[in-house]
């Protein structure tokens, strides 16, 4: 299914976290004077697109087959053995913002493309969150919830299967593409796998690895609700 128009909202403190800036209460005048047109400018260049497919698979041990395509796992995965379906979903922010950066960074203005990539990183994560909720809450009504995201690169995938998996989530019909480097075009795109089991699966977000407990950016969080996704 494609989904041609996500209403991604970008908030302002998602951007200072992923920049590893302070609250916006902690920053100068200055400095927000600074961030905010630019948030801006990132939020008008944003075309969050994504395309998903439900299939059945085949796991057995280390060995994934969905439709004609194999995955070799670099471990059993716990989660995708109580699935009943998965989800292969592509996301991406758009080319625009990604282009921008570039000319900001092509006349020295670093800062500026800091903050734009930034922006651009939130939106496709904001983008893949809402699209895991879309087929949550129909999966809901099957009794079904979300295992984690399963990435190439991460969760026993290896990054030289991201080819295969792009190509099975349609990753051309949002222009995505991707080089002999694993690098996709767009910049800010996604690609990845969800299971679908009667199990609710708790998860800690990323922050669960941080020491930091005091953090006013610390995130607790469950696949598909709350719109937050690891």
């Amino acid at each position: 299914m494609l989904l041609s128009q996500i209403p991604v909202r970008v908030k302002y403190q998602q951007v200072l976290r992923m920049m590893g800036q302070p609250a916006a209460e902690e920053l100068s005048a200055q400095n927000l004077e600074k961030i905010k047109p630019l948030l801006n400018l990132g939020q008008s260049l944003l075309h969050a697109a994504a395309f998903f497919s439900m299939h059945h698979f085949w796991l057995e041990e280390n060995i994934l087959r969905v439709n004609e395509r194999v995955f070799h796992l670099a471990a059993p995965s716990n989660e995708l053995v109580h699935c009943r379906q998965i989800s292969v979903i592509a996301v991406t922010a758009g080319e625009e913002i990604s282009r921008q950066g570039e000319r900001f960074m092509h006349a020295g203005e670093m800062t500026a493309a800091f903050i734009l990539d930034a922006v651009g990183t939130v939106a496709v994560e904001e983008a893949a969150n809402y699209t895991v909720n879309l087929i949550a809450r129909q999966q809901r009504l099957q009794g079904l919830h979300p295992t984690p995201r399963f990435l190439p690169g991460c969760r026993g995938f290896s990054l030289q299967d991201l080819p295969a998996l792009l190509s099975l989530a349609k990753g051309e019909r949002l222009g995505i593409t991707c080089n002999d480097h694993f690098q996709m075009t767009p910049v800010k795109s996604l690609v990845f796998l969800v299971g679908w089991s009667a199990i609710e699966y708790k998860l800690a977000s990323k922050c669960a690895a941080c020491p930091k407990r005091n953090c006013q950016y610390r995130q607790s969080s469950m696949e598909g609700e709350n719109q937050i996704v690891l």
